[in-house]
């Protein structure tokens, strides 16, 4: 088998390099342009089913690169782009783009359509209609559509700010004393062109809230605050001005502004509506106490102190939640440290990392940095059983507890009075359990509450 081999190859070389024992063949095999030797050896090749040196065919498909088909050169024009397997011409995104802001009812193409340059052109129409999308945003956001054009409103002069408020939350009613009110769109409002605001934001909207004893309270896209249910002592009369976050309690209400200062609201007889002066990260009303986490971390009480729960320890939060008589937060590395009434065991947290913490009355619940819900302290009807799953939020209540789960449902646990652990299906950014009732922001910005008592009556419960 070997001197077979080796045979072949011998003949091989013959045919290849011999002079005598070859003949120019009739084509250009090569595609030089002319018909050589090489030739004569990639006949032989051909004849032999040797395959060709890389360096004549580097994919390896039998066929001299110099010999493989062109594709033809496509150019795209003007208003037009490459599609994303690099094949054919389309209307660019930033032509779309351009003739939309500038309020055009719709992109020609026509020329580019027909260039020689565009013969790949995958569209093959005149032009891209786009009056119908132009029109519903700029009415949506407060301009005037008129063939084919969005005309924002006029500018307004003005020396101040104030002399900018066009009544509309959604803008920052800025004054520039050259060009006028600027009235730019709040982050809030990111369906709308720049410079128009109106309907189409959800300015009307919760971005959280927070169940007291028999109130709610509740923050609305714009920053106000807004509180329904039970008002003794005043505890459902918000100051007004703009909020960041808010807390209610039992008899009182607190919440971070948007300058950091704390107001607080309600029954003050023991201070717990009085918060020291400073800058705030977060505020939570207990049951006649205070607790914030300041801007440097560290986190200061106010108010009634019978069983220590207003003795903050030393340290750096990332959160702190007040209950009926006893106070737990999140530090800066993960552990819960509690302070205050401990007779259930609600102030002896477990080992680990948290995330969050929520105390209530004579209990508490934290998610954990895995997801899941630990609750301590006392467990009438279940209230410190919570169920698997992974979560992103909980609250502890009176007698109950509900947490959002990583799939924005809603689950509830202890005591349930008809609906009280009965929440409705929907997706939820956050939810806080009160006394008997529990209230939610859902994730088109409203909110939902069930249980008994006003605050979670669905006539009482504001809409946008």
């Amino acid at each position: 088998m070997i001197r077979k081999a080796v045979g072949w190859f011998a003949l091989a070389l013959v045919l290849l390099f011999s002079p005598a024992a070859w003949a120019l063949p009739d084509a250009d095999l090569n595609c030089d342009g002319e018909v050589d030797i090489v030739d004569v050896q990639l006949s032989i090749l051909y004849a032999l089913s040797i395959p060709l040196n890389p360096l004549l065919d580097s994919n390896a498909n039998t066929i001299p690169d110099a010999c493989e088909p062109i594709a033809p050169l496509v150019v795209c024009g003007p208003g037009t782009q490459f599609n994303e397997q690099g094949a054919v011409c389309v209307v660019s995104q930033s032509a779309l783009d351009e003739a939309f802001v500038d309020g055009a009812a719709s992109v020609d193409i026509t020329s580019d359509n027909q260039a020689v340059a565009d013969q790949a052109f995958a569209a093959g129409v005149a032009s891209v209609d786009i009056t119908s999308d132009n029109e519903e945003v700029c009415l949506a956001c407060g301009g005037t559509f008129s063939d084919g054009e969005c005309v924002a409103p006029a500018i307004v002069s003005c020396t101040d700010n104030a002399g900018c408020d066009d009544g509309d939350p959604c803008t920052d009613d800025v004054c520039d004393p050259v060009n006028g009110c600027a009235n730019n769109v709040k982050p809030v409002c990111t369906n709308c062109l720049p410079g128009f605001g109106g309907a189409e934001c959800d300015q009307f909207g919760f971005s959280s809230v927070s169940a007291g004893q028999f109130n709610t309270c509740g923050v609305r896209t714009d920053g106000s605050v807004e509180c329904w249910g039970d008002d003794e002592y005043g505890k459902s009369s918000p100051p007004a001005g703009s909020f960041q976050s808010v807390s209610a309690g039992i008899h009182h209400t607190c919440g971070v502004k948007t300058d950091g200062t704390v107001a607080c609201w309600g029954f003050n007889e023991v201070g717990a509506a009085s918060p020291p002066a400073g800058s705030f990260q977060s505020v939570s009303a207990g049951g006649n106490h205070t607790c914030g986490v300041k801007s440097d971390g560290s986190v200061e009480c106010w108010g009634y102190n019978s069983q220590g729960q207003s003795n903050q320890p030393a340290g750096s939060f990332q959160s702190v939640s007040g209950g009926s008589l006893h106070t737990c937060g999140v530090e800066t590395d993960g552990s819960v440290a509690c302070w205050g009434y401990n007779y259930f065991g609600e102030s002896s947290p477990p080992a680990g990392t948290f995330l969050s913490v929520s105390a209530g009355y004579r209990f508490t619940c934290g998610v954990k940095t895995d997801g899941s819900v630990a609750c301590w302290g006392d467990n009438w009807q279940g209230k410190s059983s919570p169920p698997a799953g992974t979560f992103q939020s909980v609250s502890a209540g009176y007698v109950h507890a509900c947490g959002v789960q990583t799939d924005g449902s809603v689950a509830c646990w202890g005591y349930d009075n008809g609906d009280l652990t009965s929440p409705p299906a929907g997706s939820f950014q956050s939810v806080s359990a009160g006394d008997f009732h529990t209230c939610g922001v859902k994730a088109d910005g409203t909110v939902a509450c069930w249980g008994s008592g006003s605050a979670a009556d669905a006539e009482d419960v504001p809409t946008p």
